[in-house]
C-alpha cells in the first residue's frame, strides 16, 4: 500500500539524501489525522511539518482546503435528505401511475369484444 524504493535504486542515493520512510502524505487518512493535529492548535505548523516530514506550505493548504469546504459536510446530508424525499414522491407517483393504466386495460378488457 506505500510507496517505498529501495534505497540502492532511489534517484538521491548517489546524493546520500535517500529517504527510508515511505510517502504517507498521498493518503487520506493521514491527511485528515494531521490536520485535526493543526485544528488542535496545541503544536505550530513548523513543528507538525517536521513530525510528519510534511513541507509547512502543504499544510496550511490543507488546512485552508479543510476549512472551506468545512460547511460542505453538513450540505451533503441535507441534500441527501431532499433527494430522498423527492425519490419517495415519485414512486409514489408512479405506483399512481400504474393503478391508473391498470384500470383502464382492465375497463378497454371488458369493453371491447375478444
Amino acid at each position: 500500500m506505500y510507496s517505498f524504493i529501495p534505497p540502492s535504486k532511489h534517484p538521491c542515493a548517489r546524493y546520500g539524501q535517500i529517504h527510508l520512510q515511505p510517502i504517507l502524505w498521498r493518503y487520506p487518512t493521514f491527511k485528515a489525522q494531521v490536520i485535526l493535529e493543526l485544528l488542535k492548535e496545541t503544536k505550530t505548523i513548523s513543528q507538525l511539518a517536521t513530525e510528519h516530514s510534511v513541507h509547512p506550505n502543504i499544510l496550511r493548504t490543507w488546512r485552508d482546503q479543510a476549512l472551506k469546504d468545512f460547511a460542505s459536510l453538513f450540505e451533503r446530508r441535507d441534500s441527501l435528505a431532499v433527494a430522498q424525499a423527492a425519490h419517495a414522491q415519485q414512486i409514489e407517483e408512479l405506483y399512481a401511475e400504474i393503478g391508473r393504466l391498470t384500470t383502464h386495460v382492465n375497463f378497454l378488457k371488458k369493453k371491447l369484444p375478444s
